[in-house]
């Protein structure tokens, strides 16, 4: 999917725009992301290799901003 993210590493998707998040991160789950991606302006892929450190520092980040046409 990510060409630049290797395989072994489990992704994530996290978004701050939804009111309720109240600009914080937050993570997209499988169960919502067709009812809230239509809604966002952007979407950051986290990603994280095994075993999965808990400091975001050693994350790998990239943010993918919408172009509204």
């Amino acid at each position: 999917m990510f060409p630049g993210i290797p395989a072994s590493h489990q992704v994530s998707f996290y978004t701050k725009d939804p009111d309720v998040c109240d600009g914080q991160m937050a993570e997209i789950s499988h169960q919502y992301w067709t009812h809230i991606v239509p809604h966002l302006k952007s979407i950051t892929v986290g990603t994280k290799l095994a075993p999965f450190p808990e400091v975001p520092s050693q994350w790998i980040t990239v943010t993918i901003f919408f172009v509204l046409a």
